[in-house]
């Protein structure tokens, strides 16, 4: 936060999208003419306003990316079944649904993988194509005899 408190709400107008001169006004500043223009294009140029407008976009932009904490405490309200969601019937009815079985397994699953709980080894990894190749190879020995 800037000290001058004109100088944070024309920093603030700005972010919130207001030209500078209507922002230059709106935080407290008396001007006539073309001077508001002037002056408002000068504060911009000012190093503190430009250092805060900085920050306003960096806290925006961190707002607006959910973090590693935010998705898995979602995937673990959804998970857990916490999550709702309105549905329409066939008959034009809103209905209130938690999340179904697929929808709740695939969240543990998610979890599961960012907290590195399915991590095999390569010894497993190889171990279990071993185990697919014995398990196809038994299925082509086992197979019928085809009927002309």
């Amino acid at each position: 936060m800037l000290p001058n408190i004109r100088h944070e709400r024309f920093a603030q107008l700005i972010a919130q999208g207001k030209s500078a001169t209507d922002a230059y006004i709106a935080a407290g500043y008396k001007a006539r003419g073309k001077s508001a223009g002037n002056a408002a294009s000068r504060l911009l140029e000012n190093d503190g306003v430009k250092r805060r407008l900085e920050e306003i976009a960096a806290e925006v932009a961190s707002k607006s990316i959910a973090d590693a904490e935010e998705i898995q405490r979602f995937l673990t309200s959804v998970m857990r079944g916490e999550v709702e969601e309105q549905l329409m019937t066939r008959d034009g009815f809103l209905v209130t649904a938690r999340a179904n079985v697929r929808d709740r397994t695939k969240a543990a699953e998610l979890l599961g993988r960012a907290q590195g709980v399915f991590v095999l080894s390569s010894q497993d990894a190889s171990g279990e194509l071993d185990a697919i190749a014995r398990a196809l190879q038994q299925a082509d020995n086992a197979a019928p005899p085809v009927l002309n």
